[in-house]
């Protein structure tokens, strides 16, 4: 297979000495090419719906091995809200035709100085799955402390959503998440809820996050009331029309604001 045929990067512009960061408004990013599928998508989305801050940079595996690229990974956490914040860092591996395959989980509450050693531990395990030219897009986020996270897939073919939401972060370690779930139209009318025993949930801690007990009055309460639950369904079908067709998408509750934290097209 060529490199070509893995999606490496020409000897163009856009194949830089090393990663050059953006942010999802520069023209770069909705074009599934380059930034792969799920950027791209995030980046549609921004322009309906609120999204968290979010820096990219794409290269081969072997740019982000040959070098730490501190400067860059600094230029990446400056380009958030605060830069003294904790981020999270995901990263997926790319085709020529945009198409992605995530690498490892989502590292969440990391330090801005460990982003440099973070994205060198994640080209290594992209290398053992491909070769040096396979080309790994990079994305760093301001990480919150969320209050909850809301995962909603939207069918606008059928009209449809369904919203889950569960307490804190929608990251498992080990121990079950429990989701409340609410199936709604397009018009935010909801048609179907269940509402769980909530007992644990993930939350950020000192470096990292995890499973901590949720307070008795909570276990048992919705994690959204009904405004959120229209709010997020007409959000969710805003996405959807900017995409032009289904999707799945992480809510995050934060401070009283909802934002967009990921968008992933689903193939129809």
């Amino acid at each position: 297979m060529s490199a070509a045929e893995r999606g490496a990067l020409p000897a163009t512009e856009e194949n830089p000495s090393e990663p050059r960061w953006d942010d999802l408004s520069h023209e770069r990013c909705p074009d599934a090419r380059l930034a792969g599928l799920e950027l791209a998508a995030l980046a549609r989305a921004s322009e309906v719906v609120a999204v968290v801050d979010t820096r990219w940079a794409v290269a081969t595996v072997g740019m982000w091995l040959e070098r730490p690229y501190h400067d860059p990974v600094r230029q990446s956490a400056d380009g958030m809200a605060d830069c003294r914040t904790p981020v999270s860092v995901c990263a997926w591996t790319r085709d020529a035709h945009g198409g992605v395959r995530r690498v490892g989980p989502v590292l969440n509450n990391l330090e801005p100085d460990t982003v440099a050693e973070t994205l060198v531990e994640l080209a290594a395990v992209a290398l053992r799955g491909g070769g040096p030219d396979t080309v790994c897009v990079v994305a760093v986020q301001r990480f919150l402390a969320l209050e909850a996270t809301v995962l909603a897939r939207v069918n606008p073919a059928d009209h449809t959503v369904v919203l889950r939401a569960c307490w804190g972060l929608a990251e498992w370690l080990g121990e079950t998440l429990y989701f409340d779930e609410w199936r709604a139209r397009g018009d935010g009318t909801v048609t179907e809820s269940l509402i769980l025993l909530k007992p644990t949930a993930t939350f950020a801690a000192l470096g990292g996050t995890e499973t901590v007990d949720i307070a008795p009055r909570l276990r048992s309460t919705p994690v959204l009331d009904i405004g959120l639950v229209r709010a997020l369904t007409l959000h969710a079908f805003a996405v959807a029309a900017a995409l032009s067709g289904p999707c799945e998408l992480t809510f995050g509750l934060w401070t009283g604001r909802v934002l967009l934290l990921s968008c992933v097209p689903v193939e129809r």
